[in-house]
């Protein structure tokens, strides 16, 4: 995933890094400063976190799955609250009535969500917690980049037992939280997923993780495993079976975020960057149900439900963090890399029958 330069550079020389690093991200920046320009409400100075436009045509979703019930612009809750920086995560709580999320530096965050007539309309920091590991230390440095979340016993009717599984990239593990960010375990994963040199680099590991009805908890890595089809993501389960999900058509494309529906569907989030067309592309898709027996090379079939590319007007942001939320809802995340040129933007959308 894209970081910003100060985390990359930390404790580094920057004679490390070259200039065509150094142009992709200036290009990432520009990309997103640009789609940002314009989009906040005149009115949003009155409210805690400011209204945001995703693009200037109110219909533009008329004849889709897809229904925008809101967004909201996160940064001034950022610039006060430091702890949701980078935010990479989110699992609704419906019990607690609370939105948790983790972010890259290691909190595990709670927000309020106000809802009106069925769309989101404000949401108030409640509280941040460090994640820790063995012994109740803090997690930092690698160990401490956590970048995917899903809840357990969170709509069971029963306020204070939720946990949460958390993805962790680079160091790639899963462990399991209290709601206070304690470790109360690992999780096992599949053995191809163990080996650290599986990965195409340390940066295109862990990103996503779902708890499926049928597999159990299966985590996403951003990028294929070294040496697999890049047409492809191939998803696994603790006991080594797997099944090929198709990639976003981009050669950048980057598997951010999973959730799995009660009916064996998952919903995934993608993000794509063209470089030469300075756009960012986010998809929302729809993969077939899986029954979770699935062998090695078998494959389920997805579908576009939703394609945000900056270059056609939506003013996107470096989503990468997905949940469902009631029904068919859905809130989508954006992390804002720590930079001064991105902002953290929470979306409300619907899929429509």
């Amino acid at each position: 995933m894209p970081r910003h330069a100060s985390r990359r550079l930390r404790g580094r020389s920057a004679r490390d890094y070259g200039l065509a690093k150094g142009r992709k991200k200036v290009l990432l920046y520009a990309i997103l400063a640009l789609t940002l320009v314009g989009a906040r409400s005149p009115l949003a100075q009155t409210v805690t976190a400011l209204p945001f436009a995703l693009h200037d045509n109110p219909q533009i979703l008329a004849d889709t799955r897809v229904a925008l019930l809101g967004t909201l612009d996160l940064g001034p809750l950022v610039r006060r609250h430091e702890s949701l920086a980078e935010l990479s995560g989110l699992a609704w709580d419906d019990d607690e009535q609370l939105l948790f999320g983790v972010t890259d530096r290691g909190w595990m965050v709670r927000l309020k969500l106000d809802f009106s007539d069925g769309r989101l309309t404000n949401a108030t920091f409640s509280g941040a917690t460090r994640l820790t590991g063995e012994g109740g230390r803090r997690l930092t440095g690698r160990a401490s980049d956590s970048e995917g979340m899903v809840g357990l016993r969170t709509r069971n009717g029963r306020a204070g037992d939720s946990e949460f599984i958390v993805a962790f990239e680079r160091d790639n593990r899963l462990q399991l939280h209290d709601a206070n960010g304690r470790l109360k375990r690992r999780i096992e994963v599949a053995r191809p997923l163990r080996d650290s040199n599986a990965y195409r680099s340390r940066n295109k590991g862990f990103e996503a993780v779902m708890r499926h009805p049928h597999a159990g908890v299966v985590p996403g890595t951003e990028w294929p495993l070294r040496g697999a089809d890049d047409s492809y993501w191939q998803w696994y389960r603790a006991d080594g079976r797997s099944v090929r999900v198709p990639r976003l058509d981009r050669p950048s494309a980057g598997l951010v975020a999973m959730e799995a529906l009660s009916d064996g569907r998952t919903v995934t989030l993608e993000r794509a960057h063209s470089w030469l067309g300075l756009s960012l592309i986010i998809e929302v898709g729809l993969v077939d149900a899986w029954n979770g027996t699935t062998e090695a090379g078998g494959r389920l079939e997805k579908r576009t439900l939703w394609r945000l590319d900056s270059s056609l007007g939506w003013r996107v942001d470096n989503f990468e963090a997905l949940t469902r939320h009631r029904g068919s809802r859905f809130l989508m995340a954006s992390d804002d890399n720590g930079s001064a040129l991105q902002t953290t933007l929470l979306v409300y959308f619907e899929i429509r029958p």
